[in-house]
């Protein structure tokens, strides 16, 4: 601002020399008054507003009602099943066991409802050549393999397998299976036991309620 001032004071101010009659050595001065700089304030410049990010809502799954109509079969593609099935009580004993009835698997009526979210539905076949080993392609299923269970009424629900295990020979009790308490608790699960006589060991297949 000091340097905007000098300048314009040169480029204004009118000096005028009166010379006095006393003599030259003695004069007056009369500078010519100088408008003052007014400093102009710059604009405040207006901020844009930054656009507001939209939430992108999550995307909630949403799964088939459970039905209570019977259970008719169960199809699991890759391992060559699609038997029917039938509902068995838990055994006194508390042991389970494959169906005594050739190509049929057993659905363990105490354990959750197929397409319960909260629960795990409990199957049961043979695995080994006996009433035609339903289950005994089990070991070949993978992480991600397709298990549909179909019922009277239309309803289907599918299962998406994420483990298959091995389990030691001889008897076979609920809690073995994932189902210690009565109902089965769960998180929407569905465990497969494929029942070996020989004595080499049980196979153990778990899956997941898939959406739908």
């Amino acid at each position: 601002m000091m340097a905007a001032l000098g300048i314009g004071a040169l480029a204004m101010v009118a000096i005028v020399i009166q010379l006095v009659d006393q003599g030259a050595d003695e004069f007056q001065v009369s500078v010519a008054a100088t408008p003052p700089v007014v400093e102009t304030e710059e604009a405040e410049l207006t901020p844009t507003p930054e656009a507001t990010p939209t939430e992108t809502p999550p995307i909630v799954a949403t799964f088939t009602p459970i039905s209570e109509a019977p259970i008719s079969r169960m199809v699991i593609a890759l391992a060559s099943v699609d038997h029917a099935v039938v509902a068995l009580p838990l055994p006194a004993d508390g042991v389970l066991s494959a169906t005594e009835e050739p190509g049929v698997i057993a659905y363990y009526d105490f354990s959750a409802r197929p397409g319960d979210t909260t629960g795990n539905a409990l199957f049961g076949g043979s695995a080994d050549g006996v009433q035609d080993g339903v289950f005994a392609n089990l070991p070949a299923l993978s992480r991600g393999d397709q298990i549909v269970i179909e019922l009277e009424d239309g309803a289907a629900y599918s299962y998406e397998v994420f483990s298959v295990a091995a389990l030691g020979g001889g008897p076979v009790d609920p809690s073995d299976a994932g189902c210690a308490e009565p109902g089965c608790p769960g998180l929407g699960t569905l465990t497969l036991i494929g029942f070996n006589s020989s004595g080499s060991g049980h196979t153990l297949v778990r899956g997941q309620l898939s959406p739908g």
